[in-house]
């Protein structure tokens, strides 16, 4: 009862909550309405092309940093236009359907992969439910009301033209044009609904709750007001699961709506009358409630460090568990925690851009630290004209250094009880940074070095301070052919891979270069159980040897 109070109190705090589970009855009502007449009439391929369709115009729209109409706008005529070709194509060119749908799904694929990076596609996939403007949900509740009434004049047409589209067209000169009145709705709901949900999630809730049914109901209209219930049950328990369990709302939704597909499939073979029971027990399973945090951290590293300042008796957690912890996770549970914290420190500027929006809409009353607006930046070497924008600065001893001035400031404001030990702790700590500075620069004096191929880009502070030369491998979508004959040419000595990231590319790299590959390198952050001394400690030692041993031996194998 604590927790279902607890869950309950949350929903009524917390705005964003609110709007999210308005979005799910919404969205729930909208595509069991659309599902029912879009499976009914056996035109599954029409829902295919359109979400996968619009993931074109969505990725632009969203790369270009328009407004969601805009987006919803650019969605809507890319899908139209790359169904319309598949359409064509399939009436005219004497090619099924299905070949047709295929060839929209990989032009639609790869057009948004040219346009859009992976936090465009995802946002596209699954969108975003958390972060909706209160515009929005209007925008929606008008599309359900008219696509509710539209249905409820014309569902008997609609249902004679899935049967026999020729009959009913002759019978009824209006057909068609109703018939085409439902496709800009679809096409217009469709559009409208993937800021909130994403584009496969809104497949997902118009396809799988009517399958679930068919396979159970015969009458269509037993099927819709059964979608519709299993639509709301569905999205409340995927934002609950959000809520406690700290899951990713989109991809949960589906695996929800996928089990129970599963388990329609096994009722309707073995007719097990007591299914449904074991399934709501299992359900009613009471979740764990989690402590309020005091202090919300962007990363393990920020985490590190406040955990280092304060006494054990606070509790600091990171801004998620269980996904990057400085991209951005649409997850109700990350969020609730930035409303109810006292401090939110974040590093800013580069890897942690995508959390200000958020707390700028969520309007959180907790203080928050934005560290790139704190620190003062060195002066770069030249060719390294984008080090502010990297984010990574935490490579670089002195700038950790000023975190840890910046941090005990905002410390000392928020809890003055505790001046004595968190200055004291501060005191210490950034002694212990400066040792480790002077012991990485004696780790590189005289030694002559040579160049190296990392992972990540995130490297570049490093050999700023430390004047050492690091190439980085560039993103999928820029693999060049010129930049890979570029390092054939310069003198790189060994291949670095990351800690906890594949590394078949650079296993490959490695032997086409004819150099060893080291260990890996923890470059995006901290790994679990590590402190920042021992992490940089271990890196230098894997730097040194890989850029000083390899060069030596490349020199007298030369020779």
């Amino acid at each position: 009862m604590y927790t279902i109070y607890t869950l309950l109190e949350s929903f009524f705090i917390h705005p964003f909550l609110q709007r999210a589970a308005l979005l799910c009855v919404l969205s729930s009502v909208l595509c069991a309405l659309m599902g029912a007449i879009l499976m009914s009439g056996r035109t599954t391929f029409l829902g295919d092309a359109l979400s996968h369709g619009m993931l074109p115009g969505i990725t632009l729209g969203i790369r270009m940093g328009g407004p969601w109409w805009t987006v919803s706008f650019m969605g809507a005529v890319s899908g139209i236009i790359l169904t319309s070709i598949a359409l064509w194509t399939s009436r005219h060119r004497a090619l099924d359907m299905n070949s047709s749908i295929a060839g929209v799904y990989l032009v639609a694929i790869a057009i948004s992969m040219f346009w859009g990076g992976s936090e465009e596609i995802m946002h596209a996939f699954f969108g975003s439910i958390l972060t909706i403007p209160q515009s929005y949900v209007y925008v929606l509740a008008a599309c359900t009301f008219g696509s509710s009434i539209f249905c409820y004049f014309f569902l008997k047409d609609l249902r004679a033209y899935s049967f026999d589209a020729d009959f009913a067209c002759r019978a009824y000169p209006k057909m068609l044009w109703i018939y085409r009145g439902w496709i800009g709705l679809f096409v217009l709901n469709a559009a409208v609904q993937f800021q909130g949900m994403g584009a496969l999630v809104v497949l997902g809730l118009t396809i799988l709750p009517f399958l679930s049914f068919y396979v159970l109901e015969t009458h269509l209209r037993h099927i819709l007001w059964k979608s519709i219930l299993w639509n709301i049950c569905a999205t409340v328990l995927s934002l609950v699961l959000s809520c406690q369990k700290d899951w990713p709302y989109g991809p949960t939704l589906i695996l929800i709506l996928g089990a129970g597909y599963g388990g329609a499939l096994v009722y309707s073979r073995i007719n097990f009358s007591y299914l449904w029971r074991g399934i709501l027990l299992f359900g009613m399973i009471p979740m764990l409630y989690a402590q309020r945090s005091q202090v919300v951290t962007s990363s393990r590293l920020l985490k590190h460090i406040v955990e280092i300042l304060l006494p054990k008796s606070f509790i600091v957690e990171t801004l998620s568990e269980n996904n990057h912890f400085h991209h951005v996770s649409y997850s109700a549970r990350n969020l609730i925690k930035l409303t109810q914290t006292d401090l939110i420190i974040i590093h800013g500027t580069g890897i942690d851009m995508y959390w200000l929006p958020i707390l700028q809409s969520l309007e959180v009353k907790a203080r928050v630290l934005v560290l790139s607006q704190e620190i003062t930046f060195k002066n770069f070497q030249e060719g390294h004209d984008n080090l502010i924008l990297d984010g990574h600065l935490w490579h670089d001893p002195g700038y950790v250094i000023q975190y840890v001035k910046s941090i005990e400031n905002i410390l000392l404001s928020l809890y003055p009880k505790w001046a004595h030990p968190i200055r004291s702790a501060a005191h210490a700590y950034v002694q212990n940074l400066l040792r480790l500075d002077q012991w990485i620069k004696k780790q590189w004096f005289g030694r002559k070095k040579g160049a190296g191929l990392v992972a990540h880009d995130g490297m570049t502070h490093y050999q700023n301070r430390y004047a050492i030369t690091l190439y980085p491998v560039p993103e999928i979508r820029h693999h060049q052919g010129k930049y890979l004959k570029n390092l054939m040419q310069r003198n790189i000595c060994a291949v670095f891979p990351e800690q906890g990231h594949n590394s078949h590319t650079l296993h490959q790299w490695a032997a086409d270069l004819n150099i060893k590959l080291e260990d890996p390198l923890c470059i995006d952050d901290l790994a679990l159980g590590e402190t920042y001394v021992g992490m940089m400690r271990k890196n230098t030692k894997i730097l040194c040897q890989g850029l000083t041993l390899n060069i030596k031996k490349k020199i007298s194998s030369n020779k």
